[in-house]
């Protein structure tokens, strides 16, 4: 052991020792005082016993729930003698159960932990070169039953356990659902996985419903892989202050590179749009939202690279779950986009061929568009936007006062408060 953890070793041993003497603890060395705690120490041996007798005769009798008694099998009740091994069994069960439920209580529940310290003390004092395996968690153990024997302190989320089998087996195949931590490390894990979810757009045409119950499951899953790779690892390292560093250093270099792969795919994405995407066929729509932001890639977390106004005509090329791809700007949420009333027309070729067939040769020839003789006034259109509380509307007309009409009508039809519309810009085009 380091010399630091040799000195905090040796003062943990002596201020518990402190303690127990004026708890009124007897004997000269440290494991007579934790076993005067023990009223039962000298029938333990009798105690034992009368376990293995019950053992040895427990294959004639089953509990019965329902009537709360033992009963005995079918196929014994013609033996002579059963009732009296029946009543043997059942002292003896009684007999143990009491005295394990005396040595749970017992000064706190900390008295199979201090037997523990009692032998890492003597190890430590009477063989050279010896380590206490595992020092931080042997140290967060005596400090809890400082804190007990001190201010009578229980902790809050449970003993730390220095006498039960901790082998990796074990650990592997126990999980203590009634513990608070195994609860508070769920509550830990799922808004991990619901930000993976969300980040990587897992599950995006999922229902609401359907989203979380992935929640719940993939954190489930998550929350065994993760703590039984830290099991292992700290079975591995025989140290926390090793594992905790080696976890610390796989974790960043883990999100680092899965944040960067992110986003060089979503740049990729994001380059390769003009190229691919804006040449495939086109569908009209119409933006039903006042401000509709356009993104960089399908994804919430992408940058804003332009935003459209309500009513405004875009020509989507892909769909992607619930996005849409408008030709040559960028992904929008697509519930924000309706299908025009009216379809868009193409206007057709001004040229007009015709053909003239003679006998020896046929002779195309293309007329050109007449232009227009006459000389029409210039139209002006004017471009008015009206505004109230939560709702506006803009239109744009021939003539100052259509167009003001106009948006205020556009306006209104929106408005949901009292506060009236009014005109707020009007321009010509």
């Amino acid at each position: 052991m380091h010399k630091k953890s040799l000195a905090e070793a040796i003062f943990l041993f002596n201020r518990i020792e402190t303690l127990l003497r004026q708890r009124g603890g007897q004997g000269e060395s440290f494991s007579d005082l934790v076993k005067s705690f023990n009223a039962y120490l000298d029938k333990e041996a009798e105690i034992k016993a009368a376990k293995r007798r019950a053992d040895s005769m427990g294959y004639k009798f089953y509990y019965d729930r329902a009537e709360g008694m033992y009963q005995i099998k079918d196929q014994y009740l013609k033996d002579r003698g059963i009732f009296d091994d029946l009543r043997t069994y059942e002292s003896c069960r009684q007999q143990h159960a009491d005295y394990i439920a005396y040595k749970k209580g017992l000064i706190g529940g900390f008295y199979n932990n201090l037997r523990s310290i009692a032998f890492e003390r003597n190890n430590l004092l009477h063989q050279d070169n010896y380590t206490i395996k595992n020092f931080p968690r042997f140290k967060k153990a005596c400090y809890q039953v400082i804190d007990f024997l001190e201010k009578g302190k229980q902790p809050r989320f449970g003993i730390v356990n220095l006498h039960h089998n901790d082998s990796l087996r074990n650990r592997l195949t126990t999980f203590a659902w009634d513990t608070p931590s195994f609860w508070l490390r769920i509550l830990i894990t799922v808004p991990v996985v619901y930000g993976l979810f969300h980040y990587f757009n897992v599950c995006t045409d999922c229902s609401e419903t359907v989203r979380y119950v992935w929640i719940g499951i993939v954190s489930l899953f998550f929350y065994s892989m993760v703590f039984l790779l830290l099991d292992i690892l700290r079975f591995t390292f025989r140290s926390e202050e090793n594992m905790q560093a080696v976890v610390f250093g796989a974790g960043i270099i883990f999100f680092g590179s899965m944040f960067l792969a992110h986003s060089c795919s979503g740049n990729k994405e994001h380059i390769s749009s003009t190229a691919v995407q804006d040449a495939k066929a086109c569908t009209y729509y119409v933006v039903n939202a006042d401000r509709l932001n356009v993104r960089a890639y399908a994804s919430t977390t992408a940058g804003r690279v332009a935003r459209l106004l309500r009513n405004t005509k875009v020509c989507v090329t892909q769909k992607k779950g619930r996005w849409a791809y408008v030709k040559g700007k960028g992904w929008v949420y697509a519930r924000y986009l309706s299908h025009p009333k009216t379809a868009v027309s193409k206007k057709p070729s001004t040229a007009v061929i015709s053909k003239k067939t003679t006998k020896n040769s046929t002779h195309k020839h293309v007329s050109k568009p007449k232009k227009s003789v006459e000389k029409h006034r210039p139209v002006v259109i004017w471009h008015c936007s009206a505004q109230s509380k939560r709702a506006s509307g803009w239109v744009e007309k021939t003539g100052l006062e259509a167009a003001k009409k106009g948006a205020l009508h556009q306006c209104e039809i929106r408005r949901q408060t009292e506060v009236p519309c009014r005109i707020v810009t009007c321009y010509k085009k």
